[in-house]
């Protein structure tokens, strides 16, 4: 078994480029990379916005009609008496 001192090194294998440094990008490709990142946090936001308005609504719906409820019952008990 032989050690070697620095380790194992890759061979050096030079990568061809398979685009040219002078030619512009798409406008296509361009919008995405421009404006990809901050649409995407916009819908993000709103997202979370959205479903945490109807988290808050469908709550106070809840507490809503378990009020009425419980007003219900409470009249229907006194009509009894």
């Amino acid at each position: 078994m032989a050690f070697f001192k620095g380790g194992y090194q890759r061979p050096f294998l030079p990568q061809r480029r398979l685009y040219s440094q002078n030619q512009q990008p798409s406008p296509h490709v361009m919008f995405y990379k421009n404006y990809a990142r901050p649409l995407g946090k916009v819908m993000l936001y709103a997202l979370a916005t959205y479903y945490g308005l109807d988290l808050a609504w469908w709550k106070l719906n809840s507490n809503e009609e378990e009020a009425e409820k419980k007003a219900e019952l409470e009249a229907l008990a006194a009509s009894l008496k």
